[in-house]
């Protein structure tokens, strides 16, 4: 098993699937180009690269710089990441590239030129810190750009639309980033990971699931994996899904101190709680979810887990369970529920809800009883690369259909029949998930994500 520091995944293109491991011992050089005569360590044909197109290079951090002379190695701009603007720098919105022509910061002026040699056109902005503009170019497809004057300099941002930046000057590669090259789309990520979603024999799909490659806590990447199962209706998931990371980051930005994000964690799932019920007061009394969550920094492991969801870790083959399923006949969930007043019957609380924690379900969360609750428990394990495979998140639709240790022999058995460069996790999942529904017969909505640890099983 071989460790990586960073992967590009394909999401578009001709090698849609594929995906390139990236270490810090050597260059990875992408191109069209002959692996031998030019150096070329990743030779990407009939994609519309030129034969030495794009450089990463580990230089205590990943960075990305562009080898290319006509066509370029562009960056993905989006709401969460606004960026400076320079002299020259290139915009592009589907085939139209605008140009930074002229930048005055003392007047303030902004000018961009985009057409061919013959017909060019050109537009000037004058923009200042109290009123950013906010241009939209019905000709050059739809977009939105906000650009505003912060001290010395312009900052734009996308606010609607497909725009892409590209890359000149060296350019720290982070996880999230999606990165064009040609006619090829990647995703930099820093676990290789897939996720499948199955409806099974229900009417109506209750899970949701988020995957955030980096959560800008601190300056190492933490990378977020959720599941979230709901009952009732989706609505409870759904705001999980959309709301629970944003929560965490809050809470934890800035603290570096791993061992001290307990009780941080707790507090942001309670506070997403109870944010989810002002929001939503009438369907928060009788629909709820659990969410199971892991985050990874380092070789560091931190599990949040409410409800019944579960994380698995294959350790060389071997199953090791990371949360603990919230069920109210479990000893300690039982007492904590009678103590508050509450009793389980038919191993159900008030024998209604089949599990003692969750978000939501604020028909058992009264001021004075508090037979559910959604305090997260949070585990924390440290990642052996030796001997650490994968780890599998999945819903309890998934845990009804396999034991732990049969999900993992099954996930393992259906990565090692590929390529060991090639163990594509999204493939795995789907046929994982498929399976429970159709051959295990579980009825169940059934959500998982496989997140790899390692390049590739042997």
């Amino acid at each position: 098993m071989e460790p990586y520091e960073l992967l590009l995944k394909c999401t578009s293109g001709l090698y849609s699937g594929k995906f390139i491991y990236l270490n810090s011992n050597e260059p990875e050089i992408l191109g069209c180009g002959n692996f031998e005569a030019l150096g070329v360590t990743a030779s990407l044909q009939n994609a519309s690269l030129e034969p030495l197109h794009t450089k990463i290079e580990y230089k205590n951090d990943f960075f990305i710089s562009d080898m290319s002379n006509q066509k370029g190695t562009w960056l993905k701009l989006g709401p969460n990441n606004p960026t400076p603007l320079f002299l020259s720098d290139q915009l592009k919105i589907g085939n139209i590239i605008l140009t930074v022509t002229a930048l005055d910061i003392s007047l303030p002026i902004l000018e961009l030129t985009w057409g061919s040699n013959k017909i060019q056109v050109t537009k000037s902005l004058k923009i200042s810190s109290k009123n950013p503009t906010d241009y939209i170019f019905p000709s050059l497809h739809y977009f939105s750009l906000e650009i505003i004057r912060e001290d010395t300099l312009y900052i734009v941002k996308v606010l609607n639309g497909l725009v892409s930046k590209r890359i000149i000057k060296e350019t720290k590669l982070c996880p999230g980033f999606e990165i064009e090259l040609g006619t090829l789309q990647f995703e930099v990520c820093r676990f290789n990971y897939g996720k499948w979603s199955n409806i099974g024999l229900r009417v109506a799909m209750e899970d949701t699931d988020c995957v955030i490659q980096d959560l800008n806590i601190f300056d190492q990447p933490v990378a977020f994996y959720g599941v979230f199962d709901g009952h009732g209706g989706n609505s409870c998931s759904e705001y999980l899904k959309a709301n629970l990371y944003e929560y965490i980051h809050k809470a934890l930005k800035g603290n570096c101190n791993i061992q001290e994000w307990r009780p941080m964690i707790i507090q942001a799932f309670n506070e997403c709680d109870l944010a989810y019920n002002k929001n939503n007061p009438e369907m928060s009394k009788v629909m709820g979810a659990t969410a199971i969550v892991v985050m990874i920094t380092g070789r560091n492991i931190i599990v949040a887990n409410t409800g019944d969801s579960r994380a698995v870790m294959s350790r060389r083959g071997e199953a090791l369970q990371l949360s603990n399923d919230h069920k109210p006949d479990l000893p300690s969930e039982k007492a904590r529920i009678e103590e508050s007043g509450g009793f389980v019957t038919s191993g159900r609380v008030l024998g209604k809800l089949g599990v003692s924690r969750a978000f939501g379900d604020f028909e058992f969360k009264s001021l004075n009883k508090k037979t559910v609750i959604c305090e997260p428990e949070v585990e924390f394990f440290e990642i052996n690369p030796m001997i650490d495979e994968f780890i599998v998140l999945g819903c309890d639709g998934m845990y009804e259909a396999y034991t732990n240790q049969e999900l993992v022999l099954c996930i393992r058995d259906n990565l090692k029949r590929m390529r060991i460069t090639e163990q594509d996790p999204c493939r795995v999942i789907k046929d994982v998930v498929t399976g429970a529904v159709h051959s295990r017969k579980t009825a169940d909505n059934v959500t998982g994500i496989i997140v790899t640890l390692c390049a590739g099983i042997c």
